[in-house]
């Protein structure tokens, strides 16, 4: 559980990342390579693509952002997500976010703000301070645990432009990681998004030895029992 705590980011079977996506009114634009024009990413159409895929199971994608978050000197990192991504942290105490205008926060994020679950903070973005308040203690130590997790929603009406760059995606039990990855980009490729396979090495060579090593000490007790 630890482990797969820090390596959030590798706990999904699938990845779908717009590369080299640039924000923009009405869409994401993707930067042009060779001198070809860039493709607008449509977001709905990824979504769609996505949900409609047969082997999903959950999905969620993620946007980020520089914000200014009260009690926070400095610019915060801001995740913003759409979508089910419920099992993709650990949730310490209270609870995961049911809506916009709610977060969850590590636990350094709440002992350098001197806040707690159930306080309110203030993100600032492009003038406008939106009220968020913190509904749940996550695991999570990514950017010294200073990351601030909300709906993708919170922000619709202060920045609407806001789009996710990224999408996890987990598999229904005894979905083909090679069979799935194939058939999605052959429908979102052309839209200037592609889908990696994400599973592969996500075992932490130390944790491989670590696991080796109890299983080799278990069947020595075993044999001396």
């Amino acid at each position: 559980r630890v482990q797969d705590g820090l390596h959030r980011d590798r706990s999904s079977d699938v990845t779908v990342n717009l590369f080299g996506a640039q924000f923009g009114g009405g869409g994401i634009q993707v930067k042009a390579q060779n001198g070809a024009t860039p493709p607008t990413v449509d977001p709905a159409k990824i979504t769609a693509a996505i949900s409609t895929q047969p082997g999903t199971r959950t999905w969620f994608g993620i946007a980020h952002a520089q914000l200014s978050v009260s009690g926070v000197s400095g610019a915060t990192n801001v995740e913003l997500l759409q979508g089910d991504a419920t099992d993709h942290y650990e949730v310490i105490s209270g609870s995961w976010y049911t809506g916009p205008g709610q977060a969850v926060v590590p636990t350094r994020f709440l002992q350098v703000t001197g806040t707690r679950v159930g306080s309110t903070i203030t993100l600032a973005d492009k003038g406008h301070a939106v009220p968020v308040r913190i509904v749940g203690e996550v695991f999570d130590t990514s950017d010294q645990g200073m990351d601030v997790v909300t709906d993708l929603r919170t922000l619709s009406a202060a920045d609407p432009a806001l789009q996710p760059d990224e999408y996890d995606i987990m598999l229904q039990p005894g979905t083909g990681h090679d069979a799935y990855i194939s058939s999605l980009n052959s429908t979102i490729q052309p839209d200037g998004a592609s889908a990696q396979d994400n599973s592969f090495g996500s075992k932490d060579p130390i944790f491989v030895l670590l696991d080796s090593m109890i299983a080799i000490l278990t069947l020595m007790l075993v044999a001396v029992a």
